[in-house]
């Protein structure tokens, strides 16, 4: 229900940073987002390596991740600008030690440690200390979403791991500051190699960042799609009632953004009544679906019942 498509704006600025490279520059792109990639590549005439080329699954392998040279052509950063237009997941690397070297730098950081209780779903370590043993879980480095929310996070031998033999990255996270660069440090330690883990206070970290993330997004959602009800609010208020909002849907087993996105607006319409309308959280408690997927139904219900007394009520004089 939200959105983050790349502005305009934003696309040029990341076209001028990845333009500028001094070192070799690639794409990662990510073909989930591809009905099939490597055909899409194939029409724009561009070569393509996967980094996930041992995998037994053909279709798993299509739809992921794949690297992309744009040194084989004078208008590669072109083609690969105008095939992702409306995309969300491509990082752009610059590394003066080739393809080969990148490719499988690349490879390595596929895989990730991180507490079993992250692993598990958990977004704060359990009270009783649990759970702390090193989990491994897939790492969508080729995300911008994941690296403006994690790098940041990062000490100096997770950030040197993660770009490995690459001068630079850059890729453009709309909900994490924009157009971002990530440039290596001479002052930082050598690539420590093996598999990156990130300890319980960075997942804790990394998940307040994503958390305020969502917030900002549902909160352009409200004001995109209930302008008269905003009205002049400030962001801040905005905020608050979004952050408000966000912990009374969790407390009704709320789990996806884009339920919290619905049961924001509606917590806008009520005033907030909604909160405590004993109907409304029986009928999200009840068996049969999750409680995502009841308030889907009573949002589109609720919907189509305003709109009906709206319709009801004749044009404004």
């Amino acid at each position: 229900m939200t959105s983050d498509t790349p502005s305009i704006d934003r696309l040029a600025k990341l076209r001028g940073v990845v333009e500028a490279f001094t070192g070799q520059a690639f794409a990662v792109v990510d073909g989930g987002q591809f009905d099939d990639l490597p055909d899409a590549c194939r029409r724009e005439q561009l070569l393509v390596r996967s980094l996930f080329h041992d995998h037994p699954d053909a279709e798993v392998e299509r739809a992921g991740r794949w690297l992309v040279s744009l040194a084989q052509s004078s208008d590669a950063l072109e083609r690969v600008f105008a095939m992702t237009r409306g995309k969300t997941t491509v990082v752009y690397w610059s590394c003066a030690s080739g393809e080969a070297i990148l490719h499988r730098h690349l490879r390595t950081l596929n895989i990730v440690r991180i507490p079993q209780w992250a692993a598990d779903g958990g977004e704060v370590p359990p009270p009783d200390g649990s759970g702390q043993e090193p989990a491994a879980v897939m790492f969508r480095h080729w995300d911008p979403r994941v690296l403006g929310a994690t790098m940041p996070v990062l000490i100096p031998g997770q950030f040197v791991r993660i770009l490995g033999p690459a001068a630079e990255i850059a890729f453009l996270a709309e909900d994490y500051g924009g157009v971002r660069r990530v440039v290596a440090d001479p002052a930082f330690p050598p690539d420590p190699g093996g598999v990156l883990t990130i300890g319980s206070e960075q997942i804790e970290a990394l998940t307040a960042r994503r958390l305020t993330a969502s917030h900002r997004r549902i909160a352009a959602y409200s004001r995109e799609v209930a302008a008269s009800e905003v009205g002049t609010a400030s962001d801040t208020a905005l905020h608050e009632h979004v952050v408000i909002s966000d912990r009374v849907g969790r407390s009704l087993g709320l789990a996806g953004e884009a339920a919290q996105s619905r049961w924001a607006l509606l917590m806008l319409l009520s005033q907030g009544r909604i909160a405590s309308h004993e109907p409304t959280r029986a009928y999200l408690a009840q068996d049969g679906d999750s409680p995502d997927g009841h308030l889907r139904r009573l949002f589109d219900l609720t919907i189509a019942a305003m709109g009906e007394a709206r319709d009801a009520r004749g044009p404004r004089r």
